[in-house]
């Protein structure tokens, strides 16, 4: 009785592992920011920064920011400051969630900013850009 036991169990543990490996890759492949779905995007100014950076080219497109959002993290104002890079050049919109609407700036560099109707603030990063530290170059 107890070896039918065990191998039930057993092969109700592997169901779950193959049902867990298949939704995983599923999962993850979902991107989503850290506001949720994104529904809209409107880009209404780009290009923005001094001109001696030569800003004027960074034209994201409504896909190029709801591609950063969709794959950024939220980051504190410390972990900004010390991981990633500071970018001059800067672009800014509005986008639309289940969450309300938004106000958003994206930075060359990868960070930005998202702020809701009440305020709220948040600091964003894309991990892909984060800045080589203690890389000796």
């Amino acid at each position: 009785m107890t070896w039918k036991c065990g191998r039930r169990f057993a092969a109700g543990l592997r169901s779950v592992a193959i049902v867990a490996m298949v939704s995983l890759p599923v999962a993850s492949a979902i991107a989503q920011s850290p506001i949720g779905k994104i529904d809209d995007v409107v880009v209404l100014e780009a290009g923005l920064g001094p001109e001696k950076d030569g800003c004027a080219p960074f034209l994201p497109t409504t896909r190029d920011v709801r591609r950063f959002f969709e794959r950024s993290i939220v980051i504190s104002a410390r972990q900004q400051h010390d991981f990633f890079d500071h970018g001059p050049c800067r672009a800014r919109g509005t986008l639309t969630t289940a969450f309300g609407a938004w106000t958003w700036e994206m930075r060359d560099l990868g960070t930005g900013e998202l702020r809701s109707i009440t305020d709220d603030v948040f600091l964003v990063g894309d991990p892909s850009r984060l800045s080589p530290l203690g890389v000796d170059e």
